[in-house]
């Protein structure tokens, strides 16, 4: 199958993600284990809730032939492979630039050497040669990749021959020259400039924000609300955030929730209430204990805009019925009824004099609460998301 012989209406979709390592490590499930492939894949949708898996289910409830595979899981590739008789001969994945901060860093600041040392071993990356292999099996009238710094121009062309169209979801800083992007029949982000960057490219791109899976909340069940104030996200140094928390966990009690790489000094205010990782499941559950949670944008990148609300903590949060006090974007109203399904906050003193209002005033919060809860259920879902993707990309 190729371009030319794309179906002007998609019936079939396979949705390639790259779940963060310490993901998987928290659930125990980078390394070997029993069941086949399926049962183990099942395991960790289950457990982490990856975007692919939850957009793959709610593409068959809408009667799409629908697929997801988890590019970093070596284990679960591996008995893919095994299972279609492809001989492991080749190199695996390499972990260190997603669990180092200083490689990270160092990719950061010189993405060319990475590309070119990509570049290099490409061709003999057990990862993509069992992943086209898998798109070959499944021929998709759309493959929808999600992380796209994984994929070189080279391979989404030896991937054409297999699929129909090929697009990309970009939700995380662009480190990749121009050209990769150009290897896309369409883009989508939940950042508004990054639709506006690529349409000047002359690519087709369009606005897809992130999404909550109703499904959770039975998965979940309810809980008594024990927390009264929480953040659970990223705590790793090189944004904005760090300096803004350690000065409101002077002033009100925050627990705190979070992935640290590298960890944060043995003085910091934060770590007095600090819990600890959490992760899929583990951080729906606690969510669901929880009054108040705390909402801050990356805002110091250099790739990042400071204009708009944009990250996946604002249905996660909204979804599971807490209230969600986040920082003003000028496009949150788009998104939600600010004041009457989510408050804002645009300084720290603000911050803290809401945080502690609502946490005196029940009925308020509560009324807040299931408000934002009811807007996210109605319009924010991954079913709601899928429809619209299936719409645009007809």
């Amino acid at each position: 199958m190729n371009l030319s012989s794309f179906h002007k209406n998609p019936s079939s979709f396979l949705l390639v993600d790259y779940v963060y390592p310490p993901s998987l490590d928290y659930f125990n499930l980078s390394k070997g284990s029993e069941g086949d492939y399926e049962d183990t894949k099942r395991k960790i949708s289950q457990r982490v809730l990856n975007r692919a898996s939850l957009f793959a289910l709610s593409f068959q409830k809408l009667g799409y032939r629908a697929d997801s595979l988890i590019l970093s899981c070596e284990n679960l590739q591996r008995k893919w492979a095994k299972e279609h008789g492809i001989k492991l001969t080749a190199l695996p994945i390499p972990h260190i630039a997603r669990k180092s901060y200083f490689v990270r860093f160092l990719f950061s600041k010189f993405p060319k050497m990475y590309y070119f040392l990509k570049g290099l071993t490409d061709k003999k990356s057990l990862t993509l040669q069992i992943l086209l292999s898998q798109i070959q099996d499944f021929k998709p009238d759309v493959l929808f990749i999600f992380d796209f710094h994984y994929f070189t121009p080279e391979f989404l062309k030896a991937a054409r021959k297999y699929v129909g169209k090929i697009v990309g979801c970009i939700n995380a800083p662009i480190y990749v020259p121009d050209r990769f992007f150009k290897s896309y029949d369409m883009l989508f982000s939940p950042f508004p400039h990054y639709v506006e960057m690529f349409q000047k490219m002359g690519i087709s791109s369009a606005y897809f924000p992130f999404a909550f899976e109703p499904t959770i909340l039975k998965e979940v069940g309810d809980k008594e609300r024990i927390h009264d104030c929480v953040f659970i996200g990223g705590l790793s140094k090189g944004v904005d955030k760090i300096p803004f928390f350690e000065e409101l966990a002077k002033k009100v009690n925050v627990k705190f929730w979070g992935h640290m790489n590298p960890p944060l000094s043995p003085a910091s205010p934060i770590l007095s209430t600090y819990q600890g990782t959490a992760w899929g499941i583990d951080m729906y559950k606690i969510l669901a204990q929880s009054k108040i949670v705390i909402n801050r944008h990356v805002i110091k990148h250099e790739s990042f805009s400071s204009k708009y609300a944009d990250n996946v903590r604002l249905y996660e949060s909204t979804g599971m019925g807490c209230l969600l006090i986040t920082d003003w974007k000028k496009n949150l109203g788009e998104l939600f009824e600010i004041g009457k399904e989510v408050e804002t906050y645009r300084t720290l003193d603000e911050l803290v004099e809401k945080v502690r209002y609502y946490l005196t005033h029940d009925k308020e919060r509560e009324k807040i609460a299931q408000a934002g809860q009811k807007r996210t259920l109605r319009d924010h879902t991954y079913e709601e998301r899928s429809k619209k993707l299936s719409e645009i990309i007809k």
